[in-house]
């Protein structure tokens, strides 16, 4: 096995338990979230859909999570005449602050760090490459209660990427 699908097998496990141990503290009553997640956003000019999922604990107004996202954008013709697809892979730390505006309403601040993987691949090897990046992502939002234990988020942001 590769050092790239090990990796991916150890976050997967990560992941999990995360997502047991949120949902464990959800049933206990600790104000524990799991919740699925997705974003639009650009890539060399094009609109990309990404989706993942969410995880941790409220703590009266804070949060302190981890997220996971993948993000897949069809390439254009490479040299060769192949074309080229963008794969970006990132996980990391999830920070935020709520202040509710009223029962069905809150205000939202947070900041999301993360490493992730870019992988462009071509028809042959040749034309495959892979690099490491990190992200920070300080966004804002609000928060509308669906139901009792039901929230939908929408926030918007601005992405930092280095590598």
């Amino acid at each position: 096995m590769g050092r790239l699908a090990s990796r991916n097998l150890v976050a997967m496990r990560i992941t999990f338990v995360i997502f047991l141990l949120c949902f464990l503290l959800k049933v206990n009553g600790q104000g524990a979230f799991l919740s699925p997640m997705t974003e639009i956003s650009e890539i060399d000019g094009t609109i990309s859909l990404g989706a993942g999922a969410g995880a941790g604990i409220m703590m009266k107004r804070w949060l302190i999570g981890a997220y996971g996202m993948y993000t897949s954008k069809a390439g254009r013709a490479g040299d060769s005449g192949s074309l080229h697809d963008l794969n970006l892979t990132f996980g990391g730390i999830w920070l935020g602050y709520a202040q509710p505006a009223n029962e069905y309403l809150a205000v939202t601040l947070g900041f999301k760090g993360a490493m992730g993987n870019a992988r462009q691949e071509g028809i042959t090897d040749a034309e495959r490459q892979n690099d490491r990046f990190w992200l920070l992502t300080p966004e804002a939002g609000v928060d509308i209660a669906l139901g009792r234990d039901v929230r939908i988020g929408l926030s918007t942001g601005y992405r930092i990427a280095g590598d």
